[in-house]
C-alpha cells in the first residue's frame, strides 16, 4: 500500500508516530508538507508568522492542487488529507481528475465554519460561513471516507452538513512511549498537588472559571502551573497579571516547553487540566487530552457533560468533570481531592492504563489501516 498524506504542518511526535508505524507494518510513506513542527517552533517574529501563513493558505495549497490534478495513481494508492488548513481536502477533491482516483481520507481535525463562529470570529449566517459550509458539505460528499476524533464531534458535523460517505471516529492518540514507560507511583503526603495546563490555549478554551476560582483563591494543597501560549493565555496571564483586591497564589505562568522539557513536566504532575468553553464541545476534541493519559496523569477537565472529552473520562474512570462556570463545584472537589490524594492516584493509574494501550499509536494505527484496507478493496463504497 502507498499511502500519501497531505498537511501544511508536518505535526509533531505524536504524528511521526504514526507515520511510523504504518511504514513498520510494510507500506510506503509519502509526506507532503509545507513544514516541520521543529521549523514551526522555532519560527519567531512578525515576518515569520506572515511566511508560514503565506506557505499555510496560498503557496502550498496551489502546490498541492496542480501535482494532483496533473498527475496519475498506482492502484494502492491512499491518499490521507489533515485538515490542515482547514480547505485542504476540499483543494484534494477538487483537483481529483479521472486519472487520479485514489481514495480520500479527510482527517477532520478542524470543523469550518464552525470553529470561527463558536470563537466570535464570524457571523454565523454571513456569506462566508455559507462559503466554508458549502467546501465541508463538498468534501463529506467527495472523500471517500472522514475520520472524526469523536463520536459527538461526526454527530454534530455530519447533521450540519450531511453524512460522510464513510464516517470513522479515530482517537488523536499519543506517542505513548515517549512520555512515560512505568506506572505513576502514590503521591507524597507533604508537599502540595501539581495540577499542569500545558499546550495551546486558543479560542475554544475555557479560561474563565479558571479565572474566577483563581482570583477567590486557589484551595489549599494544590499549586497549578501553565506552560502555554495563544490568545487565550494571553487573556488569562493579563487577569492574573492585574487580580484587583484579591491576590493570586501558587499559580504559576511560563510559556511553552521544548520536547524533552515537556515529557519531564508531564510526568512531575499528577494531574493534568484540560478545558473547553461551552458551545466549543461541537468543535473541538483537545489532543493534549492523550499525552495527559499517558503520562498517568488524571484529567481535570473543565468541559460540557455532552462532550467526547467528557465522555472519554466516563468511559475509563480517569479524571474528573467540571461543566464551565461551576466555581463552588470545582473548588469543592479540589478541597476533596486535597484531603483524598489516593483518589487521585486511582485515577492516574486507570488513565496510564488506556493511555498505553488504547491510545497509544500502534493501537492508532491500526484503525487507520482497517480503513485503508476496505476502501482500496471497494473505493466506490458509500455505506458504513
Amino acid at each position: 500500500m502507498i499511502i500519501e498524506v497531505f498537511t501544511a504542518h508536518g505535526g509533531g511526535r505524536y504524528w511521526r508516530r504514526l507515520l511510523e508505524e504504518w511504514q513498520r507494518a510494510g507500506h510506503t510513506v509519502h509526506e507532503v508538507c509545507a513544514f516541520d513542527d521543529a521549523t514551526y517552533r522555532r519560527t519567531r517574529g512578525r515576518m515569520g508568522r506572515l511566511w508560514l501563513r503565506s506557505l499555510t493558505y496560498l503557496l502550498f495549497p496551489m502546490k498541492v492542487w496542480f501535482r494532483l490534478h496533473w498527475g496519475r495513481d498506482s492502484a494502492d494508492t491512499v491518499r490521507v488529507v489533515i485538515t490542515s488548513p482547514f480547505f485542504l481536502p476540499f483543494i484534494v477533491a477538487w483537483s481529483r481528475s479521472s486519472r487520479r482516483r485514489a481514495p480520500i481520507v479527510c482527517v477532520l481535525n478542524d470543523l469550518f465554519p464552525d470553529a470561527l463562529i463558536y470563537a466570535g470570529m464570524l457571523q454565523p449566517e454571513g456569506w462566508l460561513a455559507r462559503l466554508l459550509g458549502g467546501m465541508t458539505r463538498y468534501c463529506f460528499k467527495e472523500c471517500e471516507a472522514t475520520v472524526f476524533l469523536g463520536s459527538h464531534l461526526m454527530a454534530y458535523a455530519e447533521h450540519s452538513y450531511g453524512k460522510a460517505r464513510i464516517g470513522r471516529v479515530i482517537p488523536v492518540g499519543a506517542d505513548s512511549t515517549f512520555i512515560r514507560n512505568t506506572p505513576p507511583t502514590a503521591l507524597l503526603t507533604e508537599g502540595p498537588i501539581c495540577i499542569l495546563y500545558a499546550g495551546t490555549m486558543g479560542h475554544m478554551h475555557d479560561i474563565d472559571t479558571l479565572l474566577e476560582v483563581a482570583k477567590r483563591g486557589l484551595p489549599p494543597g494544590f499549586h497549578l502551573t501553565f506552560h502555554s501560549s495563544g490568545v487565550g493565555y494571553a487573556r488569562l496571564c493579563g487577569a492574573l497579571a492585574n487580580p484587583g483586591d484579591t491576590p493570586v497564589d501558587r499559580i504559576s505562568l511560563w510559556g511553552p516547553l521544548s520536547d524533552q522539557a515537556w515529557r519531564e513536566t508531564l510526568n512531575l504532575h499528577p494531574i493534568g487540566l484540560v478545558t473547553l468553553k461551552e458551545g466549543a464541545q461541537r468543535v473541538s476534541m483537545p489532543s493534549k487530552t492523550y499525552s495527559t493519559l499517558a503520562a498517568g496523569q488524571a484529567i481535570l477537565a473543565v468541559c460540557a457533560e455532552d462532550s467526547d472529552l467528557a465522555e472519554l473520562i466516563r468511559r475509563h474512570n480517569c479524571g474528573w468533570i467540571v461543566p464551565p462556570g461551576h466555581i463552588e463545584e470545582l473548588t469543592s472537589l479540589l478541597v476533596r481531592l486535597a484531603r483524598n490524594p489516593g483518589e487521585v492516584h486511582t485515577k492516574r493509574i486507570e488513565a496510564f492504563q488506556v493511555g498505553h494501550s488504547l491510545y497509544d499509536m500502534a493501537a492508532i494505527s491500526e484503525q487507520y489501516l482497517d480503513l485503508f484496507s476496505a476502501l482500496l478493496k471497494d473505493p466506490r463504497q458509500e455505506h458504513r
